[in-house]
């Protein structure tokens, strides 16, 4: 579990509004500032998930659940990186396929 245990200011999510195409929707997954509320803004805008965490936090687990994107559970493990970019690659070839 990587979550940090202060937040960030409360002007965060004035600052991600770096363009008029931003929108106040976009950035209030964001307005907490704590690193739950970052995780589920960017399950938002991703287009696949790679879940490294088997203690991710309980509120970024339930938004995952009610997203509909591909999702990769992988837990890292020093000893087999190679297989791990091998699985990694598969799993967006596989969506880049699944496109066409």
């Amino acid at each position: 579990n990587n979550d940090f245990p202060s937040t960030l200011k409360d002007n965060f999510p004035t600052l991600l509004k770096i363009s008029d195409e931003i929108t106040p929707k976009h950035v209030e997954y964001f307005k907490n500032g704590d690193n739950a509320s970052l995780l589920i803004g960017g399950t938002e805008f991703a287009d696949a998930l790679i879940i490294g965490d088997s203690e991710l936090n309980e509120r970024v687990q339930k938004h995952v659940k009610k997203v509909k994107k591909p999702v990769l559970n992988m837990r890292l493990d020093e000893d087999n990186v190679e297989g791990k970019v091998e699985e990694v690659s598969k799993f967006f070839y596989d969506i880049m396929e699944s496109l066409n």
